[in-house]
């Protein structure tokens, strides 16, 4: 015999019963499904639904449920977590026949007064002066209302402080839009859930730059002077990079040595002392013979000159690594002819 039972479903703190989503604790419907039916049905009729139909069907929903305690904590989450955030155009309203000044503020910055009557550029101009904006556009005839759409660096919201004599003044925010990661941080989406060209890299400013291959090989022997058997000439790159270096190579080691390979960076080819070490590989110890070394980027922790905050700039200009060869243990190494199986270089892009 074969029973069959219908399964609940959680959402938010609401569960499926039956017909209706009721709260866990008691009978009081939130919203019933044919509700939601509804809703959806009337969205799907339009084919395809625009922009307009859905900001505004999400903004009558938000409206009508935000005073639930489950819906309202749910949303509040999704704006912390960076899911959400507020739509960056407002609609700045002076009414008719005011008279006297007001000032607009966006987080900490404040414009200076601007009267009643001003034109759109006046407002532009103000708000352009803001560093914790990346654009302004302020459209609108004279004395508004304007039409103000911002590009933020920070997350905040536009608002006024009124030195009105008269009238009064209002600032609406567009409805709740949805972000997306870009890169290693949150980008807005626009009305058109497009990333704003702002946010984007330029075109052949990846993320990653490479790989870059050897210019330069050579061979020999050394003790514990460093030996340079390999250079990278890669120029000039035009954005803030991190430099990451490998290499596999066979070295032969006597007397019991050590064979030890790093990789520097410089401007232009430097010798050893003036290069900053960003990879390194170390060989087996008191082994006298044919060895495989592999060479790996190396962080500042380990006790190695590293890098620093962004890393390096543009202004870095002509970039250079070059690898290294030497015995820690003061004995004799050498690299011959095709000794390096590989050697890769890339620059890593950073804000």
């Amino acid at each position: 015999m074969c029973f069959l039972m219908k399964e609940s479903m959680a959402v938010s703190g609401l569960k499926y019963v039956g017909g209706d989503y009721v709260e866990d604790s008691g009978t009081t419907d939130v919203v019933t499904k044919a509700d939601l039916d509804n809703t959806a049905t009337g969205l799907i009729a339009e084919a395809p639904a625009s922009q307009t139909a859905v900001s505004s069907a999400i903004t009558t929903a938000v409206s009508a449920l935000a005073s639930q305690t489950s819906v309202n904590s749910a949303l509040n989450a999704f704006i912390q977590s960076n899911y959400l955030t507020a739509g960056n155009i407002y609609t700045v309203a002076v009414s008719p026949g005011a008279v006297g000044s007001y000032t607009l503020s966006y987080g900490t910055q404040t414009t200076t007064s601007l009267t009643v009557g001003a034109p759109a550029v006046a407002l532009q101009a103000a708000l352009s002066a803001f560093t914790n904006l990346t654009s302004v556009t302020v459209a609108g005839g004279t004395g508004g209302p304007y039409t103000v759409t911002l590009s933020p660096n920070v997350t905040s919201t536009l608002t006024y402080t009124s030195s009105l004599t008269t009238g009064t003044i209002a600032i609406n925010q567009s409805p709740l839009i949805p972000t997306t990661w870009e890169g290693n941080y949150v980008a807005p989406l626009n009305s058109s859930g497009i990333i704003p060209a702002q946010y984007i890299p330029s075109k052949g400013q990846g993320y990653l730059l490479g790989p870059f291959g050897t210019t330069a090989v050579y061979q020999g022997t050394t003790g514990a002077t460093p030996l340079k058997i390999a250079d990278w000439n890669i120029g000039t790159q035009a954005l803030n990079f991190q430099p990451m270096a490998f290499m596999n190579l066979m070295a032969s080691a006597i007397n019991g040595g050590r064979p030890c390979v790093e990789i520097g960076i410089s401007q232009g080819a430097q010798p050893y002392v003036n290069q900053t070490i960003i990879a390194r590989g170390v060989g087996r110890n008191v082994w006298s013979d044919l060895q495989a070394i592999a060479v790996i980027p190396i962080p500042a922790a380990a006790g190695h000159t590293g890098l620093a905050g962004s890393g390096y700039a543009p202004s870095f200009t002509n970039i250079w690594l070059s690898a290294w060869l030497r015995d820690l243990n003061a004995q004799s190494v050498t690299v011959g002819n095709n000794a390096i199986t590989s050697g890769v270089a890339f620059l890593v892009q950073t804000q």
